[in-house]
């Protein structure tokens, strides 16, 4: 029996960040709520099994809604997404009653699960099986009917983190994204309050570095997101003129009691370091986007110091946004 290499288990932040490489498609599988409204979930591990009979494979979390229907409907359809579609596929990345199904029209196939009518292609399926797969569940596919369109639309693809086109404009702008995350540097750092790893984006232009402190598994919840401006009386010297320190603090012993989240640490360009807080300033939701990508940090939930408008601007740029869930 051949041993495992040494090294311990792959993390699942390694796992994503190395399937990453694997470019796919994006595609929103859809069915019937309990209640016969329309639920779904966007995904991107969809295979065919078989060509006789017609199968296809979808992987969904185990405590997708979309997954419990697919389960008490015993039916479902795979959409496949169309480049200008991010916003759709963004859509339906969030969970519960936050899904828009105002964006998506849609009608109801043969089996009754909601058929996106923009989409490139739509196969509606009855389910076959129902396998274990870890922190998902392999759901195949009988294929009863296959839709698709006619037009020159190119797909909606999925590559290290980030949207992409076979477009030559969407060619481009990944190229730049890809560019702008290959800047990143992963480093651990042992803190008081608990283990942290950094990594470091420098942004191109002014000089600023955006830094993410992450702690904890980030692939299995939401992350505590905190923002931090630094400044030179309070982070350098500690000054009791500043509070900057003191709030950087609670922000980290916030994330390590909540047993995952990050700091976006933002530091000046040399010589532009302000002497106290930077009190309003807002983060350049772009910048914070490339981060949390470059940093493994795929769903986030907005603490205190995180403006509203970055929020829904990150969600809008692929970042899954959920609720903070404050106890009573």
């Amino acid at each position: 029996m051949r041993s495992l290499p040494a090294g311990g288990p792959v993390s699942a932040s390694e796992l994503r960040r190395g399937m990453g490489h694997f470019a796919t498609g994006v595609a929103v599988v859809t069915a019937l709520g309990a209640s016969g409204e329309p639920v779904g979930t966007t995904v991107n591990a969809v295979t065919s099994v078989s060509l006789e009979p017609p199968l296809v494979l979808v992987c969904l979390d185990r405590a997708s809604l979309t997954l419990q229907a697919v389960r008490a409907h015993q039916a479902f359809a795979i959409n496949v997404l169309a480049e200008e579609q991010t916003e759709l596929s963004v859509g339906f990345a969030q969970s519960g009653d936050r899904v828009p199904w105002r964006l998506a029209r849609h009608r109801c196939g043969e089996t009754g699960s909601p058929r996106l009518v923009d989409a490139l292609a739509t196969l509606e399926c009855a389910v076959e099986h129902h396998l274990p797969g870890g922190d998902h569940e392999i759901v195949v596919g009988r294929v009863l009917d296959v839709e698709q369109t006619e037009d020159e639309r190119g797909p909606l693809l999925f590559y290290r983190g980030a949207y992409a086109s076979v477009s030559e404009a969407g060619a481009q702008a990944g190229a730049r994204a890809r560019a702008a995350r290959e800047q990143a540097i992963g480093c651990r750092l042992p803190a008081r309050a608990g283990s942290f790893q950094a990594f470091a984006h420098a942004e191109e232009g002014d000089g600023e570095v955006a830094l993410a402190l992450v702690h904890g598994d980030c692939d299995r919840r939401a992350a505590l997101l905190h923002v931090h401006f630094a400044c030179l009386l309070g982070d350098v010297f500690g000054s009791r003129l500043c509070r900057c320190h003191e709030n950087l603090e609670a922000a980290i012993e916030e994330i390590v009691a909540d047993g995952a989240g990050v700091v976006l640490y933002i530091k000046p360009a040399a010589g532009d370091a302000p002497l106290t807080c930077p009190g309003t300033r807002r983060l350049d939701a772009a910048i914070a986007s490339g981060v949390l990508r470059a940093a493994g940090v795929p769903r986030v939930r907005p603490g205190a110091s995180v403006h509203p408008a970055l929020a829904g601007q990150l969600q809008a740029l692929g970042t899954v946004v959920e609720p903070l869930e404050v106890a009573a």
